[in-house]
């Protein structure tokens, strides 16, 4: 099953983490991994090549064989509420609609200071 954690802080997000694998199908043809993975890496390439936001901006850590991602910002920077995140976010839990049994999204709240 894919795990995906999003981070908040004061109900804006923090960041995002994804770990696992869906098993809906064999590896190299399940459709649901690759629709998730497609989004992260689309959110990668927005936040670094179209918004342009720096190492210091954003933090990206990436584990491919474990099927692992991980992003994290600052409140400041403005990502979670960009419309590019908001857009993958949306996308990543009308994937979790169409196959529940492969896909976990939970959300972390803090309301003091991390």
């Amino acid at each position: 099953m894919i795990s995906i954690k999003i981070l908040r802080k004061k109900k804006l997000p923090l960041g995002i983490t994804v770990e696992g694998h869906a098993e809906y199908e064999a590896t190299g043809k399940d459709i649901v991994c690759a629709a998730v993975s497609t989004l992260m890496q689309a959110l990668e390439v927005g936040l670094r090549e179209v918004m342009r936001f720096s190492d210091t901006a954003v933090q990206i850590e990436r584990k491919d064989s474990w099927g692992y991602m991980r992003f994290s910002w600052t409140v400041e920077s403005g990502i979670g509420d960009s419309v590019l995140f908001q857009t993958i976010l949306r996308s990543l839990w009308s994937i979790r609609r169409g196959y529940p049994k492969n896909i976990c999204i939970k959300e972390v709240s803090f309301d003091e200071d991390v």
